[in-house]
């Protein structure tokens, strides 16, 4: 996210002009094994047969590493024809107001039941503050997504349709973001199928 090992805070003076176009590789983030020469044709590979596949496309999900089927990089369907999966990890509210106390993106609670809570903080703006000032430094979208499978909601990153977009440094962005967050190993990025999707 920024080039410190940690979060900023919230009135930091500290800019950055990156997103998820302008970035750079990081040596210490794997790279992607997807990416290909956009000044190279590309010889894509056929969709799913789902009516032969011998487990559900629900039943592959959550996983670590995207099927090559569901890539727009290489899988020869149009964008929107490809099944919504997201990237991400659960969402955990305490972590969040942990983080915004930490970091300054806090906002007092005015509700009646939690004004009156020392330190309460207002959840909805907390988070708003967030996301506007990581997409400020990042160019990603912070969003929360139900999938399937899932009681917990998620925090995701991107989505597969936007792989196109999406660099090696921002998955060290993210990662600086989670491990700013208290995320441990015990979380680790998956992928989601959406909620919506069909077997």
């Amino acid at each position: 996210m920024m080039a410190s090992s940690s979060t900023p805070r919230a009135d930091s003076s500290t800019e950055s002009s990156r997103d998820v176009n302008g970035t750079e590789s990081s040596p210490n983030v794997p790279r992607i094994n997807r990416r290909l020469d956009p000044n190279k044709k590309k010889m894509k590979i056929p969709p799913f047969d789902y009516d032969n596949m011998e487990i559900s496309l629900r039943e592959m999900f959550p996983r670590q590493h995207l099927p090559a089927q569901l890539d727009p990089l290489w899988v020869d369907l149009p964008l929107n024809d490809i099944p919504l999966c997201w990237f991400g990890v659960p969402f955990l509210l305490s972590k969040v107001i942990d983080y915004a106390k930490e970091y300054g993106f806090d906002c007092p609670a005015t509700a009646p039941f939690l004004a009156c809570v020392p330190r309460a903080v207002d959840p909805g703006k907390s988070w708003h503050n967030i996301c506007k000032y990581f997409y400020q430094q990042t160019g990603i979208n912070l969003r929360i997504r139900e999938v399937w499978d899932r009681q917990l909601p998620i925090l995701v990153f991107w989505t597969n349709r936007e792989l196109v977009y999406i660099k090696d440094a921002n998955f060290q962005q993210v990662r600086m973001l989670l491990t700013d967050m208290g995320y441990r190993e015990d979380y680790p990025m998956r992928w989601y199928l959406d909620r919506l999707e069909e077997p």
